[in-house]
């Protein structure tokens, strides 16, 4: 047994403890808790391929296995990203899982993608089938259109929370995203790759901030701890305004003042510049916004 073996165990146990917690709690959503429960899975399959006692004929099913769940790992993460963005699914969904429950059952039952299994240093890899292709592309799409889905959630959100777990989802999946990509796209040029130590980091890491943005009450917004973001740039200047007051550098009326030009430009410039969108968004007439707008000098386009 090899000591690379180790993150993956780790790993594994980890991913039992989320899906406990997931369980018990009231707000996870099926979607996620079916994508750790298919995560622990693949992660299983991982520990297992270390271990010296499978011989040939288990370890090659045992790869099938594995790679039907990475089928299964890469629908189930678009589709908790789709959630996430509350974007109509339609009947996006069938498709998707038809498609993936299609290509698992070639994977398990036929060689045209799994030709069988052989050793790789401290486990074991795949013998590419004739139709390998079709894992590929498949696995490289989904994990693809991964990102639009989640740009269009936020772009088009009309709940401040939807923004926040769009961000919290993309910087989870950014590293598994990367390493799965990496590796397909190396195996496409004739490099033998295992990522056996690093598909398991990678998986934990973005259920654990995915299980953190599932806790909607508790989220920080991590937009203002992003460079040149309008909302880094709004936080920057209460915070200089809070010092100023401390420090006796302005009055306690004209810090009012500032704090809410602040929070009436930010609505106003997310709004595209539009004061009529801007004063429904506000809860407001736009009359009122107008009168705001007069008395703290900000100059608009209408």
């Amino acid at each position: 047994m090899s000591i690379y073996i180790l993150p993956a165990i780790l790993a594994l146990v980890i991913k039992l403890l989320i899906l406990g917690v997931s369980v018990k709690g009231k707000h996870q959503s099926t979607v996620f808790i079916t994508m750790v429960l298919i995560l622990a899975l693949h992660n299983l399959c991982e520990v297992l391929g270390f271990l010296e006692f499978f011989e040939s004929g288990p370890k090659e099913y045992l790869l099938r296995l594995y790679y039907a769940t990475t089928v299964w790992v890469a629908a189930f993460m678009l589709i908790y990203s789709s959630e996430v963005s509350r974007l109509k699914h339609g009947h996006f969904r069938a498709v998707l899982m038809s498609i993936a429950g299609v290509v698992s059952l070639l994977m398990l039952y036929t060689n045209w993608i799994v030709a069988g299994a052989e050793s790789l240093g401290y486990t074991m890899t795949v013998v590419q089938g004739e139709q390998y292709w079709i894992f590929r592309i498949f696995v490289l799409a989904t994990l693809l259109a991964i990102i639009p889905v989640i740009v269009v959630g936020y772009r088009r959100a009309t709940e401040h929370i939807v923004e926040i777990q769009s961000i919290y989802t993309m910087f989870a999946l950014a590293p598994l995203m990367l390493v799965g990509i990496s590796v397909i796209v190396l195996m496409s040029l004739g490099v033998r790759v295992n990522a056996s130590a690093f598909i398991p980091i990678a998986s934990t890491l973005f259920l654990l901030i995915t299980l953190k943005s599932e806790y909607r009450h508790n989220l920080t917004d991590v937009r203002r701890f992003i460079p040149f973001s309008a909302e880094r740039r709004a936080a920057n200047q209460i915070m200089d305004i809070c010092s100023r007051y401390s420090r006796d550098k302005m009055s306690y009326r004209d810090g009012i003042n500032e704090i809410e030009k602040i929070l009436v430009l930010q609505k106003y410039q997310k709004e595209g510049g539009n004061a009529s969108a801007t004063a429904e968004s506000m809860g407001m007439p736009r009359s009122s916004l107008y009168s705001i707008f007069n008395r703290l000098n900000i100059d608009t386009k209408d």
